[in-house]
C-alpha cells in the first residue's frame, strides 16, 4: 500500500496521477540527459524546511512538466477508463484540489539512514485550500471506517492514522506547502516553518 493510501488523503485517481508523473519525469530525465523537470539548484525554500542531515532530495517541477508530451499522455491515460476518470472527478469535487492542474511541485527529502529510521519529508506546493485538504483526509477516512489521530504542534494541525503510530502524518503549512512526513521529521519541518529551529540547521545550509 502506498504512502498516500495509508494516509487516507488520496483517491485511487490522485495516486495514479501523481506517482505516474513522477515516474515518467524520472524516466525522461534519465533517457535524454536533459534535466527539464528537475531544478539544477533545488528550491531554497524547500531545503529550508528539511533537516540538515538530509542526504538526498528529489524535485519534480510540475509547472514545467505540463508543457511536455509525457504530461498529455498522463491525462490521456486518466481519461481512457471511465472509472478512473470518475474517481478523479470525485476526488476533485470532494477535496477542492485538481492535482493535474493545481499542483506546482513535489519535493522529497530523506536522510542517509532512511531505510533504518524511516524518516522522510514530502512537500507538495500549489493551489489548494488548507481546510479542504484536512477535511478531505477526514472524509476519506470516514468512508473507509478508519479513525484519524489529530493534534496540534506549534499552531499547525497534524493528522495521521490512529492505527499506525509511526506511520505518515499530514500537515498544511498555510499556503506554503502540504507536508507528508514521518513523525520525527514532521515536527522538524514545522519547527523550521515556524522559526523555532534556525534555518542554519536546515538542508539549505548544506555545502
Amino acid at each position: 500500500m502506498s504512502l498516500f493510501d495509508r494516509f487516507t488523503l488520496s483517491s485511487r485517481a490522485f495516486l495514479k496521477s501523481t506517482l505516474v508523473v513522477v515516474a515518467l519525469a524520472r524516466l525522461a530525465s534519465g533517457l535524454t540527459g536533459c534535466n527539464r523537470l528537475f531544478s539544477s539548484g533545488v528550491a531554497r525554500d524547500d531545503l529550508s524546511l528539511v533537516p540538515g542531515d538530509t542526504a538526498a532530495v528529489f524535485l519534480v517541477n510540475l509547472k514545467q512538466a505540463r508543457g511536455l508530451r509525457l504530461w498529455q499522455k498522463l491525462i490521456e491515460a486518466r481519461d481512457k477508463e471511465p472509472a478512473s476518470r470518475k474517481d478523479y472527478q470525485d476526488f476533485v469535487q470532494k477535496c477542492g484540489l485538481d492535482p493535474l492542474n493545481d499542483l506546482e511541485s513535489i519535493f522529497l527529502a530523506v536522510p542517509a539512514n532512511a531505510q533504518q529510521s524511516r524518516d522522510y519529508a514530502l512537500l507538495i506546493r500549489g493551489r489548494y485550500k488548507a481546510d479542504g485538504i484536512l477535511n478531505c483526509a477526514r472524509s476519506s477516512a470516514k468512508e473507509r471506517g478508519e479513525l484519524l489521530s489529530e493534534s496540534d504542534y506549534n499552531n499547525i494541525h497534524i493528522v495521521s492514522s490512529s492505527s499506525q503510530t509511526q506511520g505518515p502524518q499530514l500537515a498544511v503549512l498555510g499556503s506554503r506547502a502540504i507536508v507528508v512526513a514521518s513523525p520525527g521529521w514532521m515536527k522538524r519541518v514545522i519547527d523550521f516553518h515556524s522559526g523555532k529551529e534556525a534555518v542554519a540547521s536546515s538542508a539549505r545550509e548544506n555545502k
